[in-house]
This record gives C-alpha cells, sequence and structure tokens, in this order.
C-alpha cells in the first residue's frame, strides 16, 4: 500500500504540475487584473509571476518528496533541503538582483532555481533510501493505483478547495486594498510579507501534529490526541507571544527589513495590530488543522473552506471596511479575525468525539 500510494502521489504530482504550469502562465494577466494591480507595476508582476509559475512544478515535487519523509517521521531532512533552499535563494537574489542588476527577472529566476534545487536534493535522497520509502523508480511502477488515487482524491481535494478559498478571499481583499493606491498596495505586501513568516510556523506544527494525530488514531492510541493538540497550541502560542512582543515594540526596525520607502513606512504601523491577531489566530489553526487533517475528516475542511475562506474573511472585511468606513486597516482586521474560525469548528469537533 505504501508503494502504491507514493507512486500513485507522485504521478498526480507530476501531471498536476504540468496543468498548473500551463494554467498558471496563461492565467497571469487576468489575475493581475482582478486584483487590480497598478498598472505601473504590471510589467514587473507579470514578468515575476510568468517565471514563478513556470519552475512551480519543482516545488510541488519537493513538496510531495517532503510528505512522504514526515509520513515516516522524518522532519528533519525536509527542513535541511529547505535551508539550502533558501540560501541559495538568498545567495542568487544578491548575484542576480544586487551584482547582476537583473530586478525582477533576477529574484523569479532566483526562486525557481533555489525551488528545482529543493527538488533535486529530496529526489536523491529517496533513491538512495528508495528501499525505505518502497520507491521503486521503474518507469512501470508509475502509475495510478485505484485504491491510492480515490484516498488521495478523497483527503487533498478537499484541503486544496479549503486552502484555494482561503487565498482566493486574501485576493478579494487585495483587490480592494489596491483601489487605494500604490502606497497602500506596497503596505498590503509587506503585512503579507509578515504573515507569510507566521504562516511558515503555522504550517510546521500543522505537520507535525497532522502527523501525531493520524499515526495516533492508526494505532488507536486514542488517549495521545488531546496532548498533541495541547503541544502544539501551547508551543504556538508561546512562539507567536514572543513574535507579538518583537512586533509590538520593534515594529518599525521589523518593517524597513522588508522595505525603504518612507511613504510606506509612515503609515505601516496601522498593520501592527492585524499582525499581531493574525499571530495568534494562526496559533490556534494550528491546533485545529492538525486533528481535522489528522483524522482525515474532509467535510471539515469543506466547512472551513466555506465558513472561514469566503464567508468571515471577505464578509468582515467587508463589514468593517466598506460598513464602517475604516478602509485598508479595516481589511486586514477582517483578514485577521476571520483567522480564528477553525478554532471555533475545530473545538466543536473534539468535543463532538467524531474524531475517534
Amino acid at each position: 500500500k505504501v508503494h502504491d500510494t507514493v507512486h500513485t502521489a507522485m504521478v498526480m504530482t507530476l501531471i498536476f504540475g504540468v496543468a498548473f504550469t500551463i494554467i498558471g502562465i496563461l492565467m497571469v494577466p487576468t489575475m493581475l487584473k482582478l486584483m487590480k494591480t497598478p498598472a505601473d507595476v504590471m510589467p514587473e508582476a507579470t514578468e515575476y509571476l510568468t517565471i514563478y509559475f513556470s519552475g512551480i512544478i519543482g516545488l510541488m515535487i519537493y513538496n510531495i518528496g517532503a510528505g512522504i519523509l514526515r509520513s515516516v517521521g522524518d522532519s528533519r531532512r525536509p527542513f535541511y533541503f529547505l535551508v539550502v533552499s533558501a540560501v541559495t535563494n538568498t545567495v542568487l537574489d544578491l548575484v542576480f538582483v544586487a551584482g547582476l542588476n537583473m530586478e525582477v527577472f533576477g529574484a523569479a529566476l532566483a526562486t525557481v532555481i533555489s525551488q528545482g534545487l529543493s527538488f533535486i536534493i529530496a529526489f536523491i535522497y529517496l533513491y538512495i533510501n528508495r528501499d525505505s520509502f518502497e520507491f521503486d523508480f521503474r518507469p512501470s511502477s508509475f502509475r495510478i493505483d485505484r485504491d491510492a488515487f480515490k484516498k488521495l482524491v478523497a483527503l487533498g481535494v478537499p484541503m486544496a478547495i479549503q486552502s484555494a478559498a482561503i487565498n482566493l478571499s486574501k485576493i478579494v481583499l487585495t483587490s480592494w486594498i489596491n483601489l487605494y493606491g500604490v502606497v497602500f498596495s506596497a503596505l498590503s505586501g509587506l503585512y503579507n510579507k509578515i504573515n507569510m513568516m507566521v504562516g511558515i510556523v503555522s504550517q510546521s506544527f500543522t505537520t507535525a501534529g497532522s502527523t501525531m494525530v493520524g499515526q495516533s488514531l492508526g494505532a488507536k492510541k486514542y488517549e495521545r490526541v488531546p496532548k498533541i493538540m495541547k503541544v502544539v497550541l501551547y508551543s504556538s502560542i508561546i512562539i507567536s507571544t514572543l513574535l507579538a512582543v518583537a512586533l509590538f515594540f520593534f515594529s518599525e526596525p521589523i518593517f524597513r527589513m522588508f522595505t525603504g520607502d518612507e511613504e510606506v513606512l509612515a503609515i505601516a504601523s496601522i498593520v501592527v495590530l492585524p499582525a499581531i491577531l493574525n499571530l495568534y489566530g494562526s496559533a490556534t489553526r494550528s491546533m485545529s488543522f492538525s486533528l481535522m487533517n489528522g483524522s482525515g475528516n474532509a467535510k471539515l475542511n469543506f466547512a472551513v473552506a466555506i465558513i472561514d475562506g469566503m464567508i468571515s474573511r471577505v464578509g468582515i472585511a467587508a463589514l468593517l471596511g466598506f460598513g464602517f468606513g475604516m478602509g485598508c486597516q479595516g481589511f486586514w482586521y477582517g483578514d485577521a479575525l476571520a483567522g480564528f474560525m477553525p478554532l471555533v469548528i475545530g473545538m466543536c469537533y473534539y468535543l463532538s468525539g467524531k474524531w475517534r
């Protein structure tokens, strides 16, 4: 079953990778227009995304390789591969952008190369240790097993829809913010970068918690599940609190790490409290998603997609931003408050006991 699942997942990733590369490149102009991207940055944005989508298959294959490693409890090597990728990205950014003055093209190329490198390293490791993962590199082994395909689709599609719905709602918010001009658009980029860093912490604990919950349920050791949830929650809250204190007291130096634009920095304080709220929303999401994803409950991911992804985020943001006249600040508060919806859904699910 491991053999069938691994090879089915790899074949599906290759197929979807090619499809997303083509669709992504073709959709770039449409996506940027829907987001109301300011005209003066449209050429650079188009160039960056076109190059990014050209190399997205490397990122997808790395993720599936990392997923295989994490499923057997090895979270260190995916981390090492990612460190190599991050360092490579940073060095190439300096070479291409600062050294060779390749601007946006250089930044995009650095990202694609570093993602490709992480995929190559992960693939080589899987090949060297192929016996441990039932990984067979013969062409005949790369086929789709019907039972494995059904399970992967049943678990993967709802998670994909959930992620897509949340990101779609963020695109809606970005399009509203872009209406306020380039300065607020740049500030939105700053806010999103901070959230991205927070999201990495949240996703890491979610991945670890989901794996451990899944293993515990598979072994019918139900008493471990609440312990795992507590550790995920406490660890995430401690990290979120440390980041919140840093962001509250040292917001300007932190913001200057991402931009030197004085117009943006002059109004950047309005995103501090929404960003801190998002920190704690991310901490509680880790616990909830650990339970929902670890137990393989597909229906709950649909619920989160609808409630968190669309109704809450877009609804609260529209109410605060347009209804109460808070403008961009209202949109950011709406985004942060919606992040607590998975906590409500996850706690209801836990108390129901249906995860057993």
